[in-house]
């Protein structure tokens, strides 16, 4: 599964519109699957020329577990896990 949508961040104040893009392998749950996707986002940035590159990882159920305070800090990309 691959998307690229238009997105407004939870964050932003000016709440702008951006893109984002993904990939998804629905039914695998396993390192060499992540890896698979990893590198298939690094070699699609890398095929459209871009050479300055930043990709986060991250997974909806990271913050489960935290108190509101530290998902605040975290969304507002003030606290790395």
């Amino acid at each position: 599964l691959a998307y690229i949508d238009p997105v407004f961040s939870k964050v932003d104040p000016l709440h702008i519109e951006q893109f984002q893009a993904g990939i998804e392998l629905i039914g695998e749950k396993s390192a060499k699957a992540d890896a698979e996707i990893i590198t298939t986002c690094i070699d699609a940035l890398l095929e459209i020329g871009l050479k300055d590159l930043m990709i986060d990882i991250g997974h909806t159920h990271l913050v489960d577990n935290h108190d509101p305070e530290k998902k605040e800090a975290l969304f507002q990309k003030k606290l790395a896990l």
